[in-house]
C-alpha cells in the first residue's frame, strides 16, 4: 500500500509551512504541493519509511444496531444528513451501521465527487470540534469510520485527515498553550498510528523533531501521550529500535514543569527507567515512602530497585532489594503486618511483565514470602492494601493486555490473600477474584475508607473518582458532579491523589491545581447523576500531586510548586506554605506524603533523594 499525500497551499503560506513540509517527508515519499492555479510539484524524502501492514481493524460488534435508511435523501439535502450520521459514531456500537449508512448514500448519489467532499467536510467539522474537548470526549470512535470505508473514499479521507492533522499540531505555540487547542488532532494523530495509516517509526521521528523545539513542545508531548496509550505495543514491538532510543534521548530533554505528569507517564509506560547522575547520598531517583506506625519505622522506594527501612532516628536499618523491578507503590496492613508492593521493570529495553510482591514484618525489618509476576498485564500502576487479620486482601490498578484495537483495559482487580492461603496455593499462583473495568483510563490512585473495610475508592486519569464495595460486581457509586455530554467527572484533568478518614472527610486531587473535598453521605450512586464537591481548595496553580489527611481538618499537600497545609474543613480553605529549613535548600517536588505515629510527624518524599520529616506544631 502507498500513502499519497497532496497539499494545496496559498502562496503567502509557503514560508511558514517548511516544518510542515518536512513532517509530512518522513511519513511517505509520496508528497505533492501546489499552489491554487499550478500543477503539483513533487517532493520525494530520501529515506521513506516502512510500508505499514495491513490494518487490523476493530472487530464486528454484536450490539443491536440502528435500522439502516430506508432510502438515500436528496443529493441536495446530503449537507444536513452528513453531521446527523457521524455523531451517531460517539456510540461504539453505531460503528457498522453508520459505516454502511454512509458508503451506501456515497455510493448512490449522481455526483460523488461533491458528495463526498460535502460528507468530507462535515466529518471534520464533527471531529475537531472543540466542544468534543470540552466534553471530554475521545474522537477515536469517529476515527474507526475510516478503515470502514470502501474505495476510494477511504483512501481519500485518509489522505486529506494526515496533513491536515499534521498541519494543525505544528503551529507554533508557546509550551504552556492550552491543550484544547489541539488536543483532538492529537488523539486523531495517535488513531492514524493505530490504525497503521501512519507509519510507527514515521510517526516516533515526526514527535522527536517536534519536540526538539520549544515552539511545538506542548503539542508534541501530547501526541506521544497519545500514541503511547493507543499504540504501546507497536512502539515496543514494531518500531526501529534506533528511533526508540532517539525518543528516549528526546524526553530526557523536556524539563518543563508543565509536562512533568507526561513525562512521567510516557517513560513508566515505556519502561524508562531515569539514571540518575550526581546525586547527593540516599535514595537515587524519586521517592516514594511509607510509614510503619506500629513499630514506629518508615520503608522508602526508589527507583533504583531498593527499598529501604529507616529507624526512628533516621538510620537505614534494612535494605531489600526488588531484584530487576523497582517499586511505583506500596501499602502496609498494619492488622496482617504485612507489606504489599507492586513494580515494573527497570530494564525498558526487556519486556518483562510487572510484579507484585508480599512481605512479612520479622524482628526489625521485613521479609519477603511471595511475588508475582502479572503477565497478563502491562502496568500495575497503584495498590492498597485492605482487611483484617481474618480478610487479608489488596486492591491493584492495572492495565491490561486486551486484543483489538488499543490492545488495553483499565481494571481494578481484587485480590484475596487470606482465601490464597485457605487453598494452600503460593502467592505466584495468586490472580484476582474482581476485576472491576469502569474507569475508560489509567487507574491513577486507591484509598481505603476507615469507617467501611469493604469499601474503596479509585482515582483514574479519565478524571473520575468512584466508590468500589468488594462484595460488589461493579462500583457502587461515584465523586463528582454531571457533564452535558453525560457521565460524572471529579476533575477536570487527571486524578492525582485520593484520601479518606471519615464520612465528611474524604479528599481529591487532580492536575488542575484543586483539592475536593467530599461527603460519603452525599454520594451519587445513580448511573449519570452526581453531586458536587462540599468545598474547594486552590494552591497555587500548579497540579496538586499528593494529599494526605491528618484529620478530619488538616491535610498536607504537595504540588509541582511546594508543600502546604490546608484546613480543609473550613468552608472556604485556604492553603499556607511549609515553614522553609534552617538551612534554606531548595525543596524538590515531594511525591510521596505520609504521616508518622500519632500523627505528628510528616513524612515527605522527592526527586531530591531525600526523605524529609516535618513536625506539626
Amino acid at each position: 500500500m502507498k500513502l499519497f499525500i497532496e497539499v494545496e497551499i496559498s502562496p503567502e503560506e509557503l514560508p511558514a509551512a517548511a516544518e510542515l513540509f518536512k513532517t509530512l517527508r518522513t511519513l511517505t515519499e509520496h508528497v505533492k504541493i501546489r499552489t491554487p492555479g499550478a500543477a503539483p510539484s513533487h517532493a520525494v524524502a530520501a529515506q521513506p519509511p516502512p510500508v505499514p501492514p495491513p490494518l487490523q481493524v476493530p472487530p464486528q460488534q454484536t450490539a443491536p444496531q440502528a435500522p439502516p435508511l430506508q432510502a438515500p435523501p436528496p443529493q441536495n439535502n446530503l449537507a444536513q444528513v452528513w453531521p446527523l450520521l457521524i455523531k451517531k459514531l460517539s456510540d461504539a456500537n453505531q460503528l457498522n451501521q453508520v459505516a454502511s449508512d454512509i458508503t451506501r448514500l456515497l455510493q448512490a448519489g449522481t455526483d460523488t465527487d461533491k458528495s463526498f467532499k460535502d460528507f468530507q467536510q462535515a466529518f471534520v467539522n464533527v471531529v475537531f470540534d472543540k466542544e468534543l474537548v470540552m466534553r471530554q470526549q475521545s474522537v477515536v470512535p469517529y476515527m474507526y469510520l475510516v478503515p470502514r470505508l470502501p474505495e476510494p473514499f477511504k483512501g481519500k479521507l485518509r489522505d486529506d485527515l494526515i496533513p491536515r492533522v499534521l498541519k494543525h499540531l505544528t503551529v507554533k505555540r508557546p509550551v504552556d498553550a492550552s491543550r484544547a487547542d489541539f488536543f483532538a488532532q492529537a488523539e486523531a494523530f495517535a488513531a492514524l498510528v493505530n490504525m497503521e495509516f501512519v507509519s510507527i517509526t514515521g510517526a516516533v521521528t515526526t514527535i522527536i523533531t517536534l519536540l526538539k523545539k520549544p515552539e511545538n513542545r506542548c503539542a508534541a508531548i501530547t501526541m506521544l501521550g497519545k500514541t503511547v496509550e493507543l499504540c504501546l505495543q507497536q512502539l515496543t514491538e514494531k518500531c526501529e529500535p534506533e528511533s526508540l532510543n532517539k525518543l528516549r534521548a528526546a524526553l530526557l530533554e523536556v524539563t518543563e514543569d508543565a509536562f512533568h505528569y507526561d513525562v512521567e507517564y510516557i517513560e513508566e509506560s515505556m519502561g524508562w527507567t531515569r539514571q540518575a547522575n550526581g546525586m547527593p547520598s540516599g535514595m537515587p531517583g524519586e521517592n516514594g515512602a511509607f510509614a510503619d506506625v506500629v513499630r514506629d519505622q518508615l520503608v522508602s522506594a526508589s527507583r533504583d530497585g531498593t527499598l529501604l527501612v529507616w529507624s526512628p532516628e533516621g538510620q537505614v536499618v534494612d535494605t531489600l532489594a526488588v531484584g530487576g523491578h523497582y517499586a511505583c507503590g506500596m501499602d502496609i496492613n498494619h492488622a496482617t503486618r504485612t507489606l504489599v508492593m507492586c513494580g515494573v521493570t527497570k530494564d525498558g529495553s526487556v519486556p518483562v511483565p510487572p510484579l507484585v510482591t508480599l512481605y512479612e514484618a520479622n524482628a526489625r525489618s521485613w521479609q519477603e514470602t511471595g511475588s508475582t509476576l502479572r503477565s497478563n498485564s502491562k502496568l500495575v500502576s497503584c495498590i492498597k492494601a485492605l482487611g483484617d487479620q481474618s480478610e487479608h486482601a489488596f486492591v491493584t490498578g492495572e492495565t491490561l493486555h486486551s486484543p483489538g484495537v488499543g490492545g488495553s483495559t483499565e481494571v481494578v482487580c481484587l485480590y484475596d490473600v487470606a482465601h490464597q492461603r485457605t487453598k494452600g496455593a503460593p502467592f505466584a499462583a495468586i490472580q484476582p477474584v474482581r476485576q472491576y473495568a469502569e474507569h475508560t483510563n489509567l487507574v491513577t490512585c486507591l484509598s481505603l475508607f476507615p469507617p467501611n473495610p469493604n469499601v474503596f475508592f479509585s482515582g483514574s486519569r479519565d478524571c473520575t473518582v468512584k466508590v468500589w464495595d468488594r462484595r460488589s460486581d461493579r462500583s457502587v457509586g461515584c465523586f463528582g458532579e454531571a457533564r452535558p455530554g453525560g457521565g460524572v467527572q471529579a476533575h477536570s484533568a487527571m486524578v492525582t491523589c485520593v484520601d479518606a478518614l471519615e464520612p465528611s472527610a474524604i479528599v481529591s486531587s487532580g492536575m488542575e491545581g484543586t483539592v475536593h473535598r467530599w461527603d460519603f453521605r452525599k454520594l451519587a450512586t445513580q448511573a449519570g447523576a452526581g453531586s458536587p464537591p462540599v468545598s474547594t481548595l486552590h494552591v497555587d496553580g500548579s497540579a496538586i500531586m499528593k494529599v494526605a489527611l491528618r484529620d478530619a481538618h488538616t491535610a498536607a499537600v504537595s504540588t509541582l510548586r511546594g508543600l502546604y497545609t490546608a484546613d480543609i474543613a473550613a468552608p472556604a480553605p485556604q492553603a499556607h506554605a511549609a515553614t522553609p529549613f534552617a538551612d534554606k535548600r531548595r525543596v524538590g517536588r515531594y511525591h510521596d506524603l505520609r504521616w508518622g505515629k500519632d500523627r505528628k510527624q510528616l513524612f515527605a518524599g522527592g526527586e531530591d533523594c531525600r526523605v524529609d520529616v516535618y513536625a506539626v506544631k
